[in-house]
């Protein structure tokens, strides 16, 4: 288990410049982590992470409402 206590986090634009260096040392620290963005730079960044079960990919733009609320 991670130092706080969580099993899971959301990472909105982890697919950009900070995110995509966030999300790897979130799951080497031991988070599942669920990354919503519209990966307009690709899921590459991710690299080998990206094969990780504990990684969720969701492909989202945060400003079209109507998917957000599903």
């Amino acid at each position: 288990m991670n130092p706080n206590g969580y099993q899971q986090l959301l990472v909105t634009g982890g697919g950009g410049y900070v995110g995509s260096a966030l999300v790897p040392a979130l799951l080497d620290a031991g988070y599942r982590v669920r990354v919503l963005d519209t990966f307009w730079y690709g899921k590459h960044v991710f690299g080998d992470y990206a094969k990780r079960p504990e990684l969720e990919l969701v492909e989202l733009d945060l400003r079209d409402s109507k998917r957000v609320g599903e």
